[in-house]
């Protein structure tokens, strides 16, 4: 799955957050960039209105409730999600380049502080009318997603970095080249999946399982001998 560009944008109440995000939607836009954003409130209030028909459908029991206009459509899911799978959703809704999210200063997501609240983890910059700074980190998060989704995001460590996202930061360091992936550099003549995850092969493992089961498939009947694609499912 594409990962997304994603930055947290936190400070404290009335410190200019939201000032910030728009001018951020703006001039990225005009540079082409296509802008996603979420907002985060931590509070139990809704956009939904007690006694209006979605209203009823979601307290009925519908797992998620889409209200469509002719100029807008709205998902009303029941709880709250957290930033991972809200980044996750928005990627297989629409397409985007970043997501600007306002608040979710506790996740483990790159992070632009704003005013004097305390710096959390995974900070990249304090915005302090340096626009020209915020733009410049924001550009080169995005291109870093670009290239560790060039990248097979199995987090293997055989290029000996212990994530693919370190990987693409060396990258675009110049101290590593795409090939130096050993997943992604490599022909990858075999792809091996359990209970749907995808695993990681260094070639000798990989040369085992691949001409074994061919040596085995071409002792029975009905297999011809010029084989080229094998696919096998098992459970246990």
């Amino acid at each position: 799955m594409r990962k997304l560009s994603t930055i947290v944008i936190y400070g404290y109440s009335g410190s200019g957050k939201t000032t910030l995000i728009v001018s951020l939607i703006n001039d990225l836009t005009k540079e082409g960039h296509r802008v996603c954003t979420v907002k985060h409130k931590p509070a139990e209030i809704s956009i939904d209105q007690e006694g209006k028909d979605t209203w009823k459908h979601v307290n009925a029991g519908s797992n998620l409730t889409a209200f469509s206009t002719n100029i807008e459509t709205d998902f009303i899911l029941p709880g709250e999600l957290n930033l991972e799978k809200t980044t996750e959703i928005i990627g297989e809704i629409t397409d985007c380049d970043l997501i600007l999210a306002e608040g979710f200063k506790g996740t483990k997501f790159p992070k632009i502080a704003v005013g004097d609240i305390e710096r959390k983890e995974a900070t990249l910059i304090r915005y302090q009318d340096n626009i020209e700074d915020i733009l410049e980190v924001i550009q080169q998060e995005i291109k870093t997603t670009t290239m560790e989704n060039k990248l097979p995001g199995l987090d293997c460590g055989l290029c000996g970095h212990a994530t693919c996202r370190e990987m693409a930061e060396e990258i675009m360091a110049g101290n590593k080249e795409l090939d130096d992936c050993q997943i992604r550099g490599s022909k990858r003549e075999l792809e091996l999946k359990v209970d749907g995850k995808e695993i990681p092969l260094e070639p000798f493992p990989a040369n085992i399982i691949r001409y074994g089961l061919r040596g085995m498939l071409e002792t029975l009947k009905g297999v011809d001998e010029d084989v080229q694609n094998i696919s096998l499912e098992a459970e246990y």
